[in-house]
């Protein structure tokens, strides 16, 4: 519930933002008016860049604000990442281990056996003197 009514907040100020622009440059070329000495048609551009770079920044503010895990993702993914090849690295190590303590257990195993085999040779030879 919280993600939808984040997203409907993004886009209704994402909307606005783009309308107030939008008039902004419209006003700004049919006045004629120039800001930093453009003509008005390249200042009507640059209000419509500014625009969307407030969109973009006031989104991701916004999410980063909003969201524990989406300030994760911008911002902590380098080391998520060197992490997760940490503990994958850990669990190669890991099932190594295991292989070979398996093995040793198969062969403490077999040596019981024989071991079980020559008992039971002996308790034979015994019984049968």
């Amino acid at each position: 519930m919280f993600g939808l009514r984040l997203i409907l907040i993004l886009a209704v100020v994402g909307g606005l933002i783009a309308f107030i622009g939008d008039k902004l440059g419209s006003k700004i070329g049919k006045k004629k008016l120039s800001v930093f000495g453009l003509r008005p048609y390249h200042t009507s551009v640059l209000m419509t860049v500014i625009t969307g770079i407030l969109i973009a920044s006031i989104t991701l503010v916004t999410m980063a604000v909003a969201s524990d895990s989406a300030r994760t993702a911008m911002f902590g993914m380098e080391k998520l990442q060197n992490e997760l090849a940490a503990l994958n690295r850990e669990k190669d190590q890991a099932s190594v281990a295991l292989a070979k303590a398996q093995a040793d257990v198969a062969e403490k195993n077999k040596a019981i056996l024989a071991l079980d085999e020559q008992i039971k040779a002996s308790a034979a030879e015994k019984s049968g003197d």
